[in-house]
């Protein structure tokens, strides 16, 4: 029996944080940001479903990390990293922890409902996580931009998503690496 392929692994610079956007059944992707460390070693953080609830009225989504290294074009549960973007702004702390980013992130979100559209309807998404996790982390002052320029990078990176997506959808599944 082989082990299965999870593609070609994506060369992730040491000590630099990227954000991930993930292939999804619907439309849009699912984004999730990398911080790696000075050997290069990967942590993904988001906001994403929770396998296994016990029940139906547990929370549906909650913030995870995970150590991720190699980072690959497919992820361990078969879905296509279509882009992994890096913030150029970003410099790391001296000494970062993991902890250091669960302790920043964590409580982004205090709650999560226990159905998609509830979360949705008050703004909890991992969009949404993803750029409360950017704008905490320039106040902390390992992004160098000013709020605005925060908040822009959404758009910049929503269409450099729907040509990864374009492309996908031809058949090229390599992942778009690019930098902001």
């Amino acid at each position: 029996m082989t082990s299965p392929s999870y593609g070609n692994e994506i060369p992730v610079e040491p000590n630099s944080l990227y954000i991930c956007l993930n292939q999804i059944l619907s439309p849009g992707f699912h984004w999730s940001l990398y911080v790696t460390d000075a050997k290069g070693a990967a942590v993904r953080y988001e906001w994403a479903e929770v396998q296994g609830r016990a029940s139906t009225s547990d929370p549906l989504e909650a913030f995870f990390y995970t150590p991720t290294h190699p980072v690959m074009e497919i992820t361990r549960d078969l879905s296509c990293n279509l882009a992994f973007i890096k913030i150029s702004a970003y410099t790391a702390p001296a000494n970062p922890t993991i902890q250091y980013y669960v302790s920043m992130f964590h409580d982004i979100f205090p709650t999560s409902f226990s159905n998609v559209k509830r979360n949705r309807d008050h703004g909890i998404s991992c969009r949404t996580w993803l750029m409360a996790a950017l704008e905490r982390m320039r106040t902390a002052g390992v992004i160098n931009l000013s709020a605005s320029e925060v908040a822009g990078l959404e758009a910049r990176v929503i269409a450099i998503g729907q040509k990864a997506e374009e492309e996908a959808a031809k058949g090229d599944f390599t992942t778009v690496l690019t930098a902001l």
